[in-house]
């Protein structure tokens, strides 16, 4: 016996009413994020002091400057804080992937474009891979967090 208002297919996928739209807040607590968020402020303290005085260059500073800009981003995805505007994150995601190209491969003395003298070719070789296996494992996924933070949390920039 059916009962009434019920679909008498057993095999029927249940629906739901999701008020017309995607749900925002999945209820995670993105303890990865914030996790990978205190990570990068802890690696971006320590890079601090191992430039040598003579070392830092303009660029360095810079780059200091716009890591805390998107430092600031991932910040703001894992707890879930908008920083500014919306359509500021959405802008400064591809000016981030751009300038970390080209700080990181062209302008740096260990980048692709250049070796450090006197170093062995090979040396420079193994220093690329380890270089780009480490920019991989930072770059990325801050990426990622920057991308969600402009295009993925929605719910977030609606409430200002």
């Amino acid at each position: 016996m059916s009962q009434p208002g019920r679909d008498p297919n057993p095999y029927t996928p249940p629906s739901a009413e999701l008020g017309g739209g995607r749900v925002e807040d999945d209820g995670s607590r993105r303890i990865g994020w914030k996790i990978f968020a205190f990570a990068l402020l802890g690696l971006s303290v320590a890079s601090l002091f191992l430039y040598e005085p003579g070392w830092l260059q303009s660029a360095d500073v810079l780059d200091l400057a716009l890591s805390c800009v998107s430092l600031a981003g991932v910040f703001g995805y894992a707890f879930r804080r908008a920083f500014g505007a919306r359509g500021f994150w959405a802008v400064w995601l591809p000016f981030q992937i751009v300038w970390d190209a080209l700080f990181n491969f062209l302008l740096t003395p260990a980048g692709l474009a250049g070796s450090v003298p006197g170093e062995d070719p090979m040396g420079t070789l193994e220093t690329v891979f380890v270089y780009l296996f480490v920019y991989t494992l930072i770059c990325v996924p801050l990426y990622i967090a920057l991308y969600r933070y402009a295009h993925r949390s929605s719910g977030l920039w609606a409430s200002r």
